[in-house]
């Protein structure tokens, strides 16, 4: 997904952002906590950093991890496009002299080269219009012998949320989706691609138990099911008659099967920059 206006229906606000965080917390499959995973891989791979830039920064489930779980305070700088989205991250980061928050774009990052220890790109890289740019960028800005995590979801996804996308459309008469699954971009399967040097991968099982239609239809209103609604989300009309049809669809499938569940699989990929590549 490479439109802007898109981009800011799914992550626009923190409130949407944390819905989706807590939905994870309170109905993901496996381990929720992939930041702290993420910072103990890389703290088996090396020693502890003392710099961070975390790309993509979001509500700040990365900063969060690190402070947890890196014994020393590395400085911990964190980029995001979206204004409104690192509003609560300054809040939350105040009272830490050790971290910095900056807006600005992961295709053109305003750092000197060989600048960090650790450079994360978590969850965000299938939205980047350019990834292979951001990923360059990333890797210019990476210390010699510094490590290099990018967190993503398999091509597939939430496939069951997508089958509930595509029934509301036809619902609607939208007729077929006139947009692929995000995470196709930059999936699991093919993300290795995209690196200068072929990276680990790790993989995570993941997906939602939803014992009712409300907890899913919380999760497609804070972006998902706009997205798969494409240009006629805009509709306040119909985007609330389509979370309507969302709920009666979920709602069939937990009386059909007690439950609703969503499958997906995540993981990440990790690469260290040479100690020769400068």
């Amino acid at each position: 997904m490479t439109d802007p206006g898109q981009l800011d229906a799914q992550y626009g606000s923190d409130e949407r952002l944390q819905t989706r965080i807590d939905t994870h917390r309170l109905y993901g499959l496996g381990d929720p906590d992939v930041f702290a995973d993420i910072t103990r891989q890389l703290l088996e791979r090396g020693p502890a950093p003392t710099s961070v830039l975390d790309v993509g920064a979001g509500t700040g489930g990365w900063y969060r991890a690190i402070r947890r779980v890196v014994a020393d305070n590395p400085e911990y700088v964190g980029l995001d496009r979206s204004a409104g989205i690192l509003e609560r991250l300054q809040r939350e980061t105040a009272g830490d002299p050790r971290a910095h928050i900056v807006l600005g774009d992961a295709q053109e990052l305003p750092f000197d080269a060989d600048r960090f220890d650790w450079v994360g790109c978590h969850f965000m890289l299938y939205h980047v219009p350019d990834i292979q740019r951001a990923l360059s960028q990333a890797w210019r800005v990476l210390r010699p012998g510094g490590l290099l995590a990018c967190a993503t979801n398999g091509a597939h996804a939430y496939r069951e949320l997508g089958e509930i996308g595509q029934e509301v459309r036809e619902a609607l008469g939208l007729g077929p989706a006139a947009l692929e699954s995000v995470s196709h971009r930059f999936s699991l399967e093919n993300g290795a691609g995209f690196f200068p040097e072929p990276p680990e991968r790790i993989v995570r099982p993941g997906g939602f138990l939803f014992p009712n239609a409300e907890a899913a239809v919380r999760y497609l209103d804070s972006g998902p099911l706009r997205y798969h609604l494409g240009g006629a989300g805009g509709d306040e009309a119909l985007y609330g008659r389509a979370l309507q049809l969302a709920h009666d669809a979920i709602s069939a499938r937990i009386r059909a099967d007690g439950l609703f569940r969503v499958h997906s699989v995540g993981g990440f990929f990790v690469v260290r920059k040479s100690l020769t590549d400068a």
